[in-house]
């Protein structure tokens, strides 16, 4: 499956056959899309909302807004929690079954556009003052 947004939906094309299979409405071309093992998947809108479908029908499990900007800094997963960076420097995590928030953080005052890493238990993201922050997760 390909997942692929404009600024107003995304949509679910068969891989062998560009076939449309599902659409969801939202923003969510910016960040890029996280597949899950679960076969879930994780959208992220610009305007924060995260919501977490069904890769075979499109359906939503949950959705939660994060009342943030997210421009280009996909979700990283790290055990079982989703961890989000916006755009203002927030590092925001919510927990993969349910979409509550797991924790919060203020990194940095600088624009952030970098998806975020995970290296052991350490997350990794660089800032456009061109700090790189590493940061301990629980």
């Amino acid at each position: 499956m390909a997942i692929v947004a404009n600024v107003s939906r995304s949509y679910a094309l068969d891989a062998a056959t560009g076939a449309l299979r599902w659409t969801f409405s939202g923003s969510a071309m910016y960040a890029p899309t996280v597949v899950l093992q679960d076969a879930t998947a994780l959208l992220t809108t610009e305007y924060g909302v995260v919501s977490r479908v069904d890769l075979a029908t499109g359906n939503t499990i949950w959705q939660t807004s994060l009342d943030v900007r997210v421009f280009n800094a996909g979700a990283i997963v790290h055990e079982n929690t989703a961890w989000i960076q916006s755009v203002d420097g927030k590092l925001i995590g919510l927990r993969i079954a349910d979409g509550t928030r797991r924790g919060w953080l203020q990194h940095t005052l600088a624009f952030t556009f970098s998806s975020p890493a995970v290296v052991n238990n350490t997350l990794v993201v660089g800032d456009q003052d061109g700090v790189v922050h590493g940061i301990a997760l629980p």
